[in-house]
């Protein structure tokens, strides 16, 4: 039988016969990885999926409730370290929302879509030229609801 290229390691690999269209090795971490973006497409595309996950996950918690306090207690080396992260994050979060003079003042986002664009010098007066742009939104802030 010929070899394959596994998808994920690149490694080249035997296929079992009995799966024709494997794609990937038989190591187990090439295995996990198959199954984690599996589950991260089938989560994307199938709502009843994605939903089943939601409340399976719910479940688990509620059934589980002290299952966090338990694994802080057992692991306090863990806690602090993430005690510690969350306080960076907390400050960078705090330190981002601070104004800033020359910030811009634009609080509609700008649209994406396809524009004129003219040169202007210092005294506002238009030098030649306009260009047609298109502007694509690549990030911007969240929409508020």
């Amino acid at each position: 039988m010929t070899k394959r290229q596994c998808s994920v390691c690149g490694r080249n690999f035997e296929p079992d016969p009995r799966v024709p269209k494997q794609t990937v090795c038989t190591d187990a971490a090439c295995k996990r990885e198959r199954k984690r973006i599996w589950q991260q497409q089938k989560r994307q595309s199938d709502p009843d999926y994605r939903d089943n996950q939601r409340r399976s996950a719910k479940d688990w918690a509620q059934r589980h409730s002290s299952y966090w306090e338990e694994y802080r207690l057992a692991n306090p080396d863990y806690a602090e370290t993430n005690r510690r992260q969350q306080q960076i994050r907390n400050n960078k979060q705090r330190q981002a929302t601070v104004a800033k003079m020359d910030a811009s003042t634009l609080h509609q986002p700008l649209l994406a879509g396809r524009y004129r664009l003219t040169r202007i010098d210092g005294n506002d007066k238009a030098i030649s030229g306009i260009w047609t742009v298109e502007i694509t939104v690549l990030s911007g802030p969240k929409p508020r609801s």
